[in-house]
């Protein structure tokens, strides 16, 4: 199987840490499985058709700002075709951050996928159990 972490951080690691430990998470539970890492920042031209289950992180620009950075939605819609499949969100957790989820469901939820569930994350460690606990399928 083969799955994709999709990522974007505007400010700092946090996330991009976050997406390496939920990547090993997911390849303690499926031990077959390839787990691919991309930033969307870096590999905004990438195609997600060939995935079965796609994880999204993003982070909020600033602490009050609830919108989505657009370079995601540039991605979701030159990302390939990624209609019915699974996927998971997640952001960092801290103030307004579920609002800003909320948003960032929204707007993967308008290319169609199903999005399966979402988490708020505050520790890699965290992150690595989120990943090991996945319903992927």
């Amino acid at each position: 199987m083969r799955v994709c972490i999709a990522y974007n951080s505007t400010k700092g690691q946090k996330i991009a840490d976050f997406a390496k430990a939920l990547g090993k998470g997911i390849e303690k539970q499926l031990s077959n499985s390839v787990v691919d890492i991309i930033d969307i920042a870096k590999d905004s031209d990438k195609r997600l058709t060939g995935y079965s289950y796609i994880v999204f992180g993003s982070e909020k620009t600033s602490i009050f700002n609830l919108k989505v950075n657009k370079q995601i939605s540039h991605f979701l819609k030159n990302c390939g075709h990624i209609t019915g499949k699974h996927t998971f969100a997640f952001t960092s957790n801290g103030f307004n951050s579920q609002k800003f989820l909320n948003n960032f469901m929204k707007t993967i939820e308008s290319e169609g996928v199903l999005l399966k569930s979402s988490a708020l994350i505050s520790s890699t460690e965290e992150a690595e159990v989120i990943g090991s606990k996945l319903h992927i399928k």
